[in-house]
């Protein structure tokens, strides 16, 4: 398992590294499992597609949100989950890297579509979270649909532009005014 880790972490920095200087369309999975010097087998049995490769760290954050909605403790609400989450990712993307990557992606129609199809999947994540915390009805429906919604688009709203204008340093303040807005409109009695 180690060593399954370490060429999964070498394949992923060598794409990065590969990406940022060349661009995702002037990289190939070849030229990758040659730079990490593992066969291209290989290279696909981690990541079936480029796609899989530059995004990977968002489907890993998607699960480990995921996972603390699931094993929260009794007490602590799925928005509290999903602030924490947020904050979290907004500190990590203001390194020179981050900010390089996320502006590939935010600037590449494949890769926005593939991050959206993310975005869905966090949205549906939270909705569910928000319905087993609440009593059954299709108030609650439509409430839990409508709160992760605003939570989920808007947080990757603010990050997408506030990257794209390169205002990195204001995203953590930004998160947290979506989730405080979202809220105080949606969730007093």
């Amino acid at each position: 398992q180690i060593k399954k880790a370490r060429t999964r972490l070498l394949i992923e920095d060598v794409a990065l590294r590969a990406f940022l200087s060349r661009g995702f369309n002037n990289v190939t999975l070849d030229e990758i499992a040659e730079s990490a010097e593992v066969h291209k087998r290989t290279l696909l049995r981690y990541f079936p597609t480029k796609t899989d490769l530059v995004l990977c760290r968002y489907y890993y954050s998607l699960r480990e949100f995921k996972l603390r909605v699931e094993s929260r403790d009794a007490g602590v609400s799925a928005i509290d989950v999903w602030k924490d989450h947020v904050v979290e990712r907004a500190r990590q993307i203001s390194t020179p890297e981050q900010i390089r990557l996320r502006e590939m992606i935010y600037t590449d129609e494949a890769l926005e579509s593939a991050l959206l199809s993310i975005q869905a999947e966090y949205q549906a994540t939270l909705t569910r979270a928000l319905l087993d915390e609440g009593s059954p009805g299709s108030g609650n429906i439509v409430r839990a649909h409508v709160i992760a919604a605003s939570l989920i688009g808007a947080n990757f709203a603010i990050a997408r532009s506030t990257i794209m204008a390169k205002d990195t340093e204001i995203v953590e303040k930004r998160v947290l005014e979506v989730v405080e807005f979202v809220v105080a409109t949606f969730t007093s009695s």
